[in-house]
């Protein structure tokens, strides 16, 4: 049997199942070819697999996020558009968030599901930039996923407000994190990352993640309340630990956070 592609040219049919072999150049060949081609299109069923429309993202059906977007309203935003408030991340923790997400790329209602469930805070600044203001990790797994668009919420907005304003309103409510991986600091908001896929490596930041997630502590809703874990830890951890050795330093983590040192704290558990 052969393709329909090794049929001559004049023939113009593509049967849906395969013909004879063996094409004759005479006129009475050429006609006993097409008249059992027609038979045979006559009586077949097309095998071509149905294309199904894929689902429509609901991720798309809202609003594209603007520097008129109400307070608390979901809106849809470039991954690409949203600025770090912060100078580091913790890239363990954001793999954690990553592998979900590369996983549903392909799927529209599993995306829509992840995104949903964790809109990025949004502060908007001078000129109607987006700043990312609490976590940043579920955002720099999106960049990292190659995720085009977020689920965003508008928890503030201040572009009517000259940069320095800004700035100085963000750090009274400490939405602005001045410190680099390293704990450097404080910084000017001039050295802030342009982009998420700028934000340096913080093993401390992975450490607080992972010893908040083993029960070490309870997420609290007081503003700069990470901010103070991360700080606890960084002061608290053997220099270095964290790079070297993400267990273990989890594992002095989760002493020190129950330990009376760490009692001032938001969201202190202790034993």
């Amino acid at each position: 049997m052969k393709r329909i592609a090794t049929l001559p040219s004049w023939t113009r049919v593509a049967p849906c199942a395969a013909t004879r072999a063996g094409v004759g150049q005479d006129a009475r060949t050429r006609i006993a070819i097409l008249a059992s081609l027609f038979v045979t299109l006559a009586g077949c069923k097309s095998t071509a697999p149905i294309q199904t429309a894929r689902a429509e993202s609901r991720l798309g059906k809202l609003p594209a996020c603007t520097a008129t977007t109400n307070l608390g309203e979901l809106c849809r935003v470039r991954v690409a558009d949203l600025r770090p408030t912060q100078f580091g991340i913790g890239f363990a923790s954001v793999e954690k968030k990553q592998e979900p997400l590369e996983k549903a790329v392909s799927d529209a209602t599993r995306l829509d599901t992840l995104l949903e469930a964790a809109p990025v805070s949004i502060a908007i600044g001078p000129a109607g930039t987006f700043y990312i203001i609490g976590d940043h990790t579920f955002a720099r797994a999106l960049w990292n996923a190659k995720v085009s668009d977020a689920s965003g919420s508008v928890t503030a907005n201040f572009a009517d407000l000259a940069p320095a304003e800004f700035w100085s309103l963000l750090e009274q409510k400490k939405w602005y994190y001045p410190f680099d991986e390293s704990g450097k600091g404080p910084l000017p908001e001039s050295a802030l990352p342009a982009t998420l896929g700028a934000l340096n490596d913080d093993p401390v930041q992975s450490v607080a993640d992972a010893v908040r997630e083993a029960g070490g502590y309870t997420l609290s809703e007081e503003p700069g309340a990470t901010a103070r874990w991360l700080d606890f830890f960084r002061t608290h951890l053997p220099a270095g630990l964290a790079a070297s050795d993400l267990k273990e330093a989890t594992k002095q983590g989760l002493a020190l956070a129950r330990s009376q040192d760490a009692r001032p704290l938001p969201g202190f558990k202790g034993d």
